[in-house]
């Protein structure tokens, strides 16, 4: 799992040249707000470990990543960026019409739920781009 995020975030930077401002505060938030996403779902908030567990420690770090290549792209208020994601995210996978369940089990699928969120949500898209707005100056 480590690998598998330390190559997504290697990909993010090698492709942020390729945005601009905007687009690329855009991007890494939304990529922000999916590493959120399965850190919400699968991280129990209650295990106290130390030293972290592997998944956890991965999700941080893909997380701080994304947040500082956002904050390259233009982005301030880092903070406040953070707990506006946040918020929407829990917002939206508390919605019964955003989980996906197996119909066979009745289990939550929590990786298709974040799957759908950042790829499909036009909402999740409007509100990132609306994040960005609000606390991109700077940004085109």
């Amino acid at each position: 799992m480590k690998k598998i995020l330390f190559i997504l975030l290697c990909v993010s930077y090698l492709n942020a040249n390729a945005y601009d401002g905007f687009d690329r505060a855009v991007k890494e938030l939304k990529d922000y707000g999916f590493a959120f996403c399965l850190e919400e779902s699968y991280v129990d908030k209650k295990e106290k470990a130390f030293p972290p567990t592997k998944l956890s420690y991965d999700l941080y770090i893909f997380q701080r990543g994304s947040m500082k290549f956002a904050i390259m792209g233009g982005l301030r208020n880092e903070e406040q960026v953070a707990k506006s994601i946040r918020n929407f995210v829990s917002q939206y996978r508390s919605n019964p019409k955003n989980q996906i369940t197996n119909n066979k089990q009745g289990i939550q699928i929590y990786i298709m739920e974040c799957m759908n969120m950042f790829q499909n949500s036009k909402e999740y898209q409007d509100e990132v781009e609306r994040i960005v707005k609000k606390y991109c100056k700077d940004c085109e």
